[in-house]
């Protein structure tokens, strides 16, 4: 009978079981908040490239200058419409538009709107804790 040093075997073992648990474990789409129906939660905005969406979530950062608000710093939402974006730093709002993927130099992407209308964005809370609305 060949005997084996436990040196060699131990580690064949671990590296056989962690590859099964790899190989079962897929990746989990994110839930995202439910803002009502016909919206999008921001954090999925990305599978609507191509597609006119309502994408909802807090502003995170505005650029009143060139009237730009960042939305959870997944969505990039230019302005164009007589909307007072600095009044919508930490609210809850919703923009709608046609999402668009734009490449960032030295590699990824990010995804960008553009509102014409004040009717595109809508602010849904206030910079407090966001309640989803009841059914």
């Amino acid at each position: 009978m060949i005997r084996t040093p436990l040196t060699v075997c131990l580690p064949l073992v671990v590296v056989t079981a962690a590859s099964a648990a790899l190989a079962q474990t897929r990746a989990v789409p994110l839930r995202g908040l439910d803002y009502g129906p016909g919206r999008v939660d921001v954090a999925n905005v990305r599978d609507y490239s191509g597609q006119t969406v309502s994408a909802c979530g807090r502003i995170v950062r505005v650029d009143s200058r060139n009237r730009i608000i960042w939305v959870s710093d997944l969505l990039k939402v230019e302005v164009r419409a007589d909307v007072d974006v600095t009044k919508l730093y930490g609210t809850v709002a919703c923009a709608k538009g046609l999402v668009e993927l734009k490449s960032i130099q030295g590699g990824g992407t990010y995804a960008q709107m553009l509102t014409e209308t004040a009717a595109q964005i809508e602010q849904i809370g206030g910079t407090g804790p966001y309640t989803p609305p009841r059914r």
